[in-house]
């Protein structure tokens, strides 16, 4: 009980970082986000894709932090988790979408659940949970949507990259060895799952977090549902093991039938 109150006071105490990538078509709610998100913190990395320059607003606060993708390269939305890499010291890592509508209380709200779990999850609020025959990512499956209310914490397969919280220290990816960089609900759940750390859905109250915008014209959900193929491959990664328990075991497969049929 003792180690577990230090540890929570210990992740309560460290700095917080938020990290959140935008494009040009994405300045408006973006700036938005900054804006509420900054008192909030101690520290924000910014990665612009594709930006010709830097916005003024953020030349104004030295918490914040700019990468440009013309200087790292074309990672998109996961650039942001390039923060992981230049990070001194270890800190709550608060990982935040362009086109939500975040909650004063909302940073420490999640520091408060991150310490609850002693740093041993990541936790967010928006995720799912995949289910048989795990086909397709976009309907086998449910979803708890960031606006929607939530009871009870809830283990999840995959949580929203861009409403999640987690140490530094636990999920120390370098986000450069990723294969494809428009899958970052995926690649997270895979990082995690590789060290055995659990995804949980936090608890919360129906529109705590409110979508700023929706369907436009460059959102990924758009696009995956346009072509889903490739997460589709990723989810069944993820999945691996659930999927094994579906397979018949040899003795009943067709052709071992077959084959004892023939002996």
């Amino acid at each position: 009980m003792l180690k577990h109150l230090l540890e929570a006071w210990r992740i309560r105490s460290l700095p917080r970082v938020a990290t959140i990538a935008t494009m040009p078509t994405r300045i408006e709610t973006f700036a938005r986000v900054v804006a509420r998100l900054l008192p909030q913190v101690d520290r924000m990395f910014v990665f612009l894709d594709g930006f010709e320059a830097t916005p003024g607003f953020l030349l104004d606060d030295r918490k914040i932090t700019v990468l440009r993708s013309q200087e790292v390269g074309e990672l998109h939305s996961t650039g942001r988790f390039l923060a992981l890499r230049v990070l001194e010291a270890p800190s709550v890592v608060l990982v935040v979408d362009d086109d939500i509508k975040y909650p004063r209380n909302y940073v420490a709200r999640m520091v408060r659940r991150l310490a609850a779990a002693s740093g041993k999850a990541v936790i967010g609020v928006h995720g799912g949970i995949f289910k048989p025959p795990y086909e397709s990512y976009v309907t086998d499956g449910t979803q708890y949507h960031f606006s929607s209310e939530l009871k009870e914490d809830t283990r999840a397969d995959a949580l929203g990259a861009g409403t999640s919280a987690f140490l530094s220290e636990v999920m120390d990816f370098d986000v450069r060895q990723w294969v494809g960089y428009d899958h970052s609900d995926l690649q997270l759940a895979l990082e995690a799952k590789r060290r055995s750390v659990p995804l949980i859905c936090i608890k919360r109250r129906k529109k705590w977090l409110r979508p700023l915008a929706e369907d436009q014209a460059d959102s990924l959900w758009l696009k995956t549902q346009r072509d889903p193929t490739k997460k589709r491959a990723l989810m069944r990664a993820l999945m691996s093991e659930a999927i094994a328990q579906l397979e018949p075991a040899p003795s009943q497969r067709p052709d071992a039938r077959a084959r004892d049929h023939s002996v």
